[in-house]
């Protein structure tokens, strides 16, 4: 998996099909239970009138800018930028590839440095760590 590939632990912990005799023929997963990072997440297959946005989305947590950068290239093959860090993968799920400091910061911070390292990366597309970094020392 891209996780395993990129140092993160990753495992497909197990899965439910549909019962055969569904209209899917017993084919197509209802449920897919896995671990991404030490997070024990399952997935639902609601159906295709269900579509993915962005109000749905996973935020990983990079170490280094060069953790993030081999994250972001990656799930960004045949996805799609957005503003904050934010890709839409080749599946069309969002993800937010953010560095580990960040949310502590965003949550936990001053309010002057909360606002700084904001302000900061509503400038960015993907994220950078360095320039985040002086935002923080700004003060």
């Amino acid at each position: 998996s891209l996780f395993k590939e990129l140092g993160k632990p990753a495992s497909l912990d197990g899965f439910i099909r549909f019962q055969h005799g569904h209209q899917s023929g017993g084919t197509d997963v209802v449920t897919a239970n896995f671990t991404l990072d030490g997070q024990a997440m399952t997935a639902l297959n609601g159906g295709p009138q269900f579509k993915f946005n962005p109000a749905t989305s996973l935020i990983l947590k990079c170490k280094d800018q060069a953790e993030l950068d081999a994250f972001w290239n990656r799930l960004l093959e045949g996805g799609s930028a957005m503003e904050c860090s934010w890709l839409t993968d080749k599946y069309g799920f969002a993800w937010q590839i953010v560095p580990e400091f960040l949310l502590d910061i965003l949550q936990n911070g001053e309010p002057e440095v909360r606002q700084r390292v904001a302000n900061a990366m509503m400038t960015m597309v993907k994220i950078d760590i360095a320039a985040l970094e002086a935002a923080l020392d700004a003060g």
